[in-house]
């Protein structure tokens, strides 16, 4: 046993050593393998590249800049760096926590400062930014995004990564460096292979933290040379004599390094990092910058001249943080000024006032809606910009005065582009185009308390660029329920794209316009297009509604592509489905076959099925439809193709009780059909059936039905509105009584009637609810009788408390009013739930109201939970009220909100003044002697005289 305890740590660390080497081999091979491992590892890898995330999280920033000897004609003043200072400035003012990475490249690439924390490190960061230059030969593209990406596979901590990459290179042969080493091509030797003395390959400059080829720096036009040689600095007989083909091996070449650098770019994609290139001026290779955008799902900008460049990064930070940006340049010498319209929904303000030939020291100046002068939270104060920052500015009209062009970065919303939500669509797909603006609902408004008052305030609209670059606007980006829409004023605004045709990359610019500030909130998607020689059609699911747990049934029909020559080979083609939900992917993988097993009836006929196992939770749902395999892709392509259709229960129709907490009062109970699930959007309805199983505390049943019908007996207002109600009654017992609803009925989707044939599937109705009755008043005596002239009395009676905790007792206003209490009227009460949510009042018709004098004894103040409790109410009478017979009422109150009227017949007698007393006294003394006198005279006296 000793021998093997010694073994066990050598056993744990061999192990752990093993699964560290399979691992980390494994993470070499996956980004070459991404087609393969992307759609089973990567979380959501049906979905598209949205670019990119949200700027509350964290971000890691990554600056990758060109040095070249162009960039001195291209930026002779080096604005990129103020334009870059700005960007790091900004995002950080907008959210804290962020790293930046400042790089610079040409042949070799340098390191300014590696990934560190930027607040707190404001001087390094403006100190490394200047330490750009434009001094270098070449413009090796992939040899700086490969020595970048090593860096930053070495962090620890991995926040949201964006790579900015600004270069203004065209990427010809001329731009490679001669000592890139490329794989040996056919009959060729490896190109810019460097002799021994020069050293060899590439190597990393420990000193300057660069990555450059060792090479002869002093010989450019050898180098040149030495590439277009595709060998030895000089060129041999046989190349001279064959120099024709020599342009033909360097676009060789150089196709070849391309392709590298996009296999490169889909190791960024893999590891999450979105690269957006700024193609600097015309010049640049817009089509290869766009190639690398489309990839990592970042956007390819195109500014024309050095002062643009600051817009690009701007737009940049606009589309990562969703904020709404307006950018104003100063005309003159004149500081700027204007009015900015707050709305309630707006949490954050910032202006900024940059440096430009008016303004040399730029200024920033708000004011108030009282014209009061801002304090701003925060202030960034810099030599070429100033950044003043307001967290919830109040609402209305705020003036601005700034010298030097003007930035305005408003946090008002942030505009989600939900669809199209997958990465790879088949071609002529429909597919949607939706951008959520919902959280402006959040917030109030002054004078805006309908959803369509706040969503006036915006305007939506995209641009759709194809592979070929035609591009196509859509205006009609709606939230009023039609063109695709769904439900109106919900903040989804929504169009259909059909335009896809083309295979290739897509690019779906959004554009958000707030009105009243006239700003804008830019976001941007990418998408891609496959052609497959086949097309699908659902045939079922066929139902609008489905039971939460019911299997549903996944049946598409495969046909063949007439515009395909090759539509009659399916071999490989894989075909599955996809559910979401609002909260996201609900299954996907759904394998749909064609075998006549299982969910298939019959094998070959091009009816592919599965088999669902639908969610338990109520809501709206979705199934795509997908095409993958075959010599295409291996991975799923939507085929814009879905199913809509809604999981639905008891829980959306919801059960309202009306309840009073005393016993024998009855509880009203309603279900509201006409509103199930979506109540700004109501169903119309019939055959509609429901009833209800009571369950008593003591365990004994009762049972009834729900009507629509207007009949108050039913506790039902208005027949015919969908909300069916029942009144229950012989509710006696204290405790907690349980109700069941039962019930289906039949939705339509529009107010015609529709025939057997047309009639959707029933929604069912089964859920519980529970109400309580805490309180039992006992022993009430039916008729109290006063005298007229009598000032008071006591009223005892017994409170019967099932409640947990005790309770105050008190009075509200107790009076008198004229009549006797028929049988109808004693069910007259005045009810109310703790809460005080559920009030129910019915009125008694009575006289003018006297008002008299009642409180509870000291001895009874306390309720005690659990017990019977004796209960003495004292009352007093006004002087002067006249005999007859009255009502008195008494508010019972138990608590903070439950309250009771008690009502009781009181009979007031007349009383007699005191000279009547005595008439009556001194008439019964004379009666009671002359009794006594008859009574001796004619009994007792004649039988003395007898005897």
């Amino acid at each position: 046993m000793k021998i093997i305890s010694r073994r066990i740590p050598l056993l744990i660390a061999v192990s752990a050593f093993i699964i560290f080497f399979t691992l980390s081999a494994l993470s070499l091979l996956l980004p070459f393998k991404r087609s393969f491992f992307s759609s089973i590892l990567t979380p959501g890898s049906l979905f598209g590249q949205e670019s990119p995330a949200f700027l509350p999280e964290k971000h890691d920033y990554v600056l990758v800049i060109d040095e070249s000897g162009s960039m001195k004609q291209n930026d002779p003043q080096y604005l990129r760096r103020d334009a870059a200072k700005l960007f790091i400035y900004l995002a950080e003012t907008l959210n804290k926590g962020n790293r930046v990475l400042i790089s610079g490249f040409g042949q070799k690439t340098n390191i300014y400062l590696p990934m560190t924390e930027i607040s707190g490190n404001e001087g390094k960061i403006s100190q490394a930014i200047d330490s750009i230059e434009s001094s270098q030969s070449y413009t090796d593209m992939k040899g700086a995004l490969e020595y970048i990406k090593k860096e930053l596979d070495f962090r620890t901590e991995k926040n949201k990564t964006v790579l900015i990459f600004l270069t203004d290179g065209a990427l010809t042969i001329d731009d490679i460096p001669p000592q890139v080493q490329e794989p040996q091509k056919p009959s060729r030797e490896r190109p810019g292979k460097p002799p021994k003395e020069d050293g060899a390959g590439i190597i990393g400059d420990a000193i300057d933290n660069s990555y450059m080829p060792d090479t002869d720096k002093t010989s450019e036009s050898n180098d040149k040379n030495f590439i277009k040689g595709y060998g030895s600095s000089t060129a041999t007989e046989d190349e001279t004599e064959n120099e024709s083909d020599v342009p033909k091996r360097e676009s060789d070449f150089l196709e070849f390094y391309k392709k590298e650098l996009l296999k490169l770019c889909e190791e960024y994609n893999y590891s999450e990092i979105v690269i957006h290139p700024i193609a600097f001026t015309k010049e640049a290779d817009i089509s290869l910058l766009e190639s690398i955008a489309d990839i990592t799902g970042g956007i390819c900008y195109n500014p024309q001249k050095a002062k643009d460049l600051r817009v690009s990064f701007i737009e940049i930070l606009g589309n990562i943080s969703s904020r709404f940006i307006k950018i104003m340049d100063q005309p003159d010498s004149s500081p700027m000024s204007g009015d900015i319209e707050i709305n309630g929904y707006i949490k954050e303000l910032v202006a900024i006032g940059l440096k430009n030939n008016y303004a040399s020291v730029p200024s920033v100046k708000l004011f108030d809606p009282k014209g009061i002068a801002a304090v701003f939270e925060e202030y960034t104060d810099e030599d070429i910009f100033k950044i003043g920052k307001m967290i919830s500015p109040s609402e209305g009209k705020w003036s601005y005065q700034i010298n030097g062009d003007a930035i305005f970065v408003y946090d008002i919303s942030q505009p989600v582009p939900s669809e199209p939500q997958f990465e790879l669509y088949a071609a002529d797909a429909i597919i949607p185009v939706e951008v959520n603006i919902s959280g402006v609902l959040l917030e109030k408004t002054e004078g805006k308390e309908n959803p369509e008052d706040v969503l006036a305030d915006f305007a939506v609209s995209a641009t759709v660029k194809s592979p070929s670059c035609d591009e196509y606007t859509l205006t009609d980006l709606n939230d009023g329920g039609t063109g695709g829409d769904l439900i109106a004023n919900d903040g989804n605004f929504t169009a259909i794209f059909d335009r896809t045709s083309q295979q290739g990359y897509y690019e779906i610019n959004y554009e958000v316009k707030h009105m009243p500030t006239d700003s804008i909130s830019a976001r941007a998607l990418n998408f891609e297009v496959a052609k497959f020689p086949v097309k699908i059609i659902s045939v079922q699911p066929l139902e609008e509604y489905y039971m939460p747990d019911e299997e549903i049934k996944i049946v598409v029909q495969v046909k063949k592509d007439i515009e395909d020559g090759n539509s009659d080979d399916f071999a490989g083609l894989i075909f599955s489905a996809g559910a979401t939900s609002q909260q996201g992917i609900v299954t996907k993988d759904i394998l749909l076959l064609d075998n006549g097993q299982g969910a298939d009836d019959v094998s070959g006929d091009g009816l592919y099925s599965a088999v669902f196992a639908g969610p338990s939770l109520p809501g709206s749902y979705r199934i795509d439809y997908f095409i993958s395999g075959g010599e295409i892709l291996s991975r799923p392509a939507c085929t814009g193709f879905y199913s809509l259709f809604e999981i639905r229960s008891v829980q959306n129709a919801g059960a309202e009780i009306k309840n009073s907490y005393f016993t024998g009062e009855p509880a009203s109970v309603t279900v509201d059909i006409k509103n199930i699930y979506q109540p700004e959007n109501p169903l119309v309805y019939s055959s509609a059936s429901l009833s209800y199983t009571l369950t008593k505390p003591d365990g004994t049943l009762s049972y009834g039905s729900l009507f629509d019908d207007g009949n108050l007996q039913n506790s039902d207002i208005e027949g015919g509105d969908g909300i069916y109600s029942a009144l229950i009654k012989d509710l006696e017992q204290t405790g907690k009584y349980e109700i069941e609803i039962e019930g289906s009925f039949f939705p339509q989707t529009s107010p015609a009637p529709q025939s057997e044939a047309q009639t959707t599937s029933a929604i069912y109705i089964n859920a519980a609810e529970a109400f309580y009755k805490y309180y039992q008043i006992k022993n009430v005596p039916e008729s109290i009788l006063l005298d007229e002239g009598q000032a008071e009395s006591i009223i005892d009676f017994v409170i019967l408390s099932a409640a947990s905790d005790d309770s105050n007792i008190s009075l509200d206003s107790a009076y008198l009013s004229s009549g006797t209490i028929s049988a109808a009227q004693k069910s007259n009460v005045v009810e109310s739930s703790p809460d005080g949510a559920n009030v129910s009042t019915t009125e008694t018709k009575q006289s003018a109201a006297m008002p008299l004098k009642a409180s509870v004894l000291k001895s009874s103040e306390i309720i005690k939970a659990g017990i019977e409790n004796s209960v003495s109410i004292e009352i007093e009478i006004s002087p002067g009220t006249k005999a007859g017979n009255y009502i008195l009422h008494l508010p019972i109150k138990i608590g903070e909100n439950t309250t009771k009227i008690l009502e009781f017949d009181i009979e007031i007698a007349r009383s007699s003044p005191p000279y009547m007393i005595i008439a009556v006294i001194a008439a019964g003394v004379v009666l009671f002697a002359g009794i006594i006198l008859l009574v001796y005279f004619l009994y007792i006296r004649p039988r003395k005289m007898f005897y």
